[in-house]
C-alpha cells in the first residue's frame, strides 16, 4: 500500500516515467495496456524459491496518481528475469499510457529494472512489495500487491476504479474519503477498519499511511471517511464547537450502517485519532472494537465515554510534554484509571512519543497486534535517522528550492529531512518538535531506494523549524 493513493505532506517529484508506447498492446486494464501475449512461464526446477516469489502480476500506483502493472513473466536460476512494465495516463497529461518488456535482475528479496530509468521492487510479504522508481532527479514510490493475472485481464476488469461498492458511494464522506483498493485482499475474519481522522482533515499520507498499511497487510479492508465532504463547522483544532461533534457522530453512524449492510457478519473496528478519538468515544454501537490515539481517556477532561461496556476499547497516548492536545500532568492523574473501568477497556501511555503514535515502535505494535488478535510484523518504513550521510552528500539544488519556498512558509512546528540525490520529506502539521522530526524522517525514508533502506542508509535531518542542523547533529 505504500503509495498507491496519497498526496499531502511530502512532495515527491516525478516527471515522465517510461518510454514511447509500443504498438502491440491489445489488453486494457483500466487505463493500463498490456500485450495480448502476456504469459507467466513455469520455472525450471533449478530456480530457487526466493526467485519464484516474484513470478506473476503486481499492481500499484506510482506517486499516488499513475497506475502501474508489473508482470514478471520468467525468472531463471541465475536471477535473470523478463518483465512487462506497464503504466497508465498521468494525471498531469505528460505521460501517455504504454508498456514494454525489459530484462530484470532478482537479487535476494529485490527485483530491479535498469533501463533509461531504474525501478526496484522489494518484497516485504509474500503478497506485497515496496517499489521505488527513479530517473535523474525525479523519483517516486509505490506499494505493490500480487494479483491474479487471469482476473486482472478479464473483460471489464477495473481494479483501480472500483474502490467503493455502489452502496457505499452514496455516502459522501465515504465517496470522498479513502477506501482500500479493490485489489487489496480482505480476510472476512479480520474485518473492516473504519478510520476517523483528526481535526485538520483526512490525510492518509505519512505516519497515518504506515498504520493503514499495517491493517491492510493484516487482512483488513480500510475505510476512511472525509468529514469535510459535506457542510460542517470549519477546522478549529483545540476549539471545536459542540455542533461539530454532532455532525461527525451522525456521519460516522451513517457510514457504520452502510458498512454493516454491505459486509454482513464481518467484524467492524474503529480507529479514531485526535478529534476522531473524541468522536469514537461517542459511538455507542456494538462493534468489534475501538482504538484511539492522540487523545486522553474520554471526552474532554470529564472522562465520559459512551462506548458500550462490552465493546473492546484501547486508548494509546503519548507524553503531554510532546503532545499539546493532552492535558498537562495526565501521567500523574487518575483520569484514565477512573474512566477505563470495564474489563474490556484498556489504556497505555508511551512517554517517548508525542501526538503522533508510530505503529513501527515495538511496544506500540505489540499493543495493536494484541488488540486486533493479529501477529503481523511491521514491514514498512520507520523514522530512524542515519548516523551520517554518504560521503560528500549535499542538499540537491532542486530540493533546496523546495526548502526555501514551500517549507519556509510553514508556520507550525516543522522539520525537513534529506537523503541522497533528490530524496526529501518534511512535516507540515506537527504538534511538537518530536512529531515534526518523526514525520519528516518517515516521509524521507519512505522514498529511499529499497536497497539503500535495507542497507541502513537512512535520511538525515536537514532542518528543525528554520534552523539548519545538517551535519551538525
Amino acid at each position: 500500500m505504500w503509495c498507491r493513493r496519497r498526496f499531502a505532506c511530502i512532495i515527491v517529484a516525478y516527471a515522465i516515467f517510461c518510454v514511447a508506447r509500443p504498438a502491440a498492446a491489445q489488453l486494457l486494464v483500466d487505463d493500463v495496456p498490456l500485450p495480448n501475449d502476456v504469459r507467466v512461464e513455469t520455472p525450471d526446477s533449478s530456480v530457487p524459491d526466493t526467485h519464484k516469489r516474484f513470478l506473476g502480476g503486481w499492481i500499484g500506483v506510482w506517486g499516488g496518481t499513475l497506475h502501474h502493472l508489473l508482470i514478471v513473466e520468467a525468472v531463471s536460476s541465475d536471477g535473470n528475469a523478463r518483465v512487462i512494465y506497464a503504466w497508465g495516463d498521468s494525471s498531469q497529461g505528460r505521460t501517455a499510457r504504454g508498456w514494454r518488456r525489459y530484462p530484470a535482475r532478482v537479487n535476494g528479496a529485490t527485483l530491479e529494472i535498469a533501463a533509461d530509468f531504474g525501478a526496484a521492487y522489494h518484497l516485504v510479504t509474500p503478497v506485497t512489495a515496496n517499489a521505488t522508481w527513479q530517473r535523474g532527479d525525479s523519483a517516486s514510490r509505490a506499494r505493490m500487491w500480487r494479483v491474479d493475472i487471469a482476473g486482472l485481464t478479464a473483460a471489464g476488469a477495473r481494479p483501480w476504479s472500483s474502490y467503493l461498492p455502489t452502496s457505499l458511494a452514496a455516502e459522501p464522506t465515504l465517496a470522498k474519503g479513502f477506501a482500500s483498493p479493490s485489489y487489496v485482499p480482505m480476510r472476512p475474519d479480520r474485518g473492516i477498519l473504519l478510520y476517523l481522522h483528526g481535526c485538520d482533515g483526512l490525510n492518509v499520507r505519512g505516519w497515518t499511511q504506515a498504520w493503514l498499511d499495517h491493517f491492510e497487510v493484516s487482512g483488513f479492508r480500510v475505510f476512511a471517511p472525509d468529514s469535510f465532504a459535506e457542510k460542517r463547522p470549519a477546522a478549529a483544532c483545540g476549539r471545536q464547537p459542540a455542533e461539530l461533534y454532532d455532525v461527525r457522530v451522525m456521519q460516522t453512524l451513517r457510514a457504520l450502517d452502510l458498512l454493516r449492510r454491505e459486509y454482513p457478519a464481518v467484524p467492524i473496528y474503529m480507529w479514531g485519532h485526535s478529534e476522531g478519538a473524541a468522536i469514537a468515544y461517542r459511538i455507542n454501537e456494538r462493534i468489534a472494537g475501538i482504538l484511539t490515539t492522540g487523545h486522553q481517556c474520554g471526552i474532554l477532561n470529564t472522562g465520559r465515554i459512551s462506548v458500550h461496556k462490552d465493546v473492546r476499547l484501547l486508548v494509546l497516548m503519548g507524553n503531554p510534554r510532546h503532545d499539546k492536545y493532552l492535558p498537562a500532568g495526565i501521567e500523574q492523574s487518575s483520569l484514565c484509571q477512573r474512566t477505563m473501568k470495564y474489563p474490556r477497556w484498556r489504556w497505555k501511555q508511551f512517554l517517548d512519543v508525542g501526538h503522533l503514535i508510530p505503529i513501527w515502535k515495538e511496544d506500540v505494535l505489540r499493543e495493536v497486534n494484541e488488540f486486533f488478535a493479529i501477529d503481523t510484523k511491521y514491514f514498512g518504513t520507520d523514522a530512524r535517522m542515519g548516523e551520517d550521510g554518504p560521503a560528500g552528500m549535499t542538499i540537491n539544488p532542486r530540493v533546496e528550492r523546495v526548502f526555501a519556498e514551500a517549507y519556509k512558509k510553514i508556520e507550525l512546528q516543522k522539520a525537513f529531512a534529506i537523503g541522497s540525490l533528490n530524496v526529501y520529506g518534511y512535516s507540515f502539521n506537527a504538534a511538537s518538535e518530536l512529531d515534526a522530526k518523526t514525520s519528516a524522517l518517515y516521509l524521507c525514508n519512505s522514498v529511499l531506494h529499497p536497497r539503500d533502506y535495507q542497507a541502513g542508509q537512512r535520511c538525515l535531518l536537514y532542518a528543525i523549524n528554520d534552523r539548519i542542523v545538517f551535519n551538525r547533529h
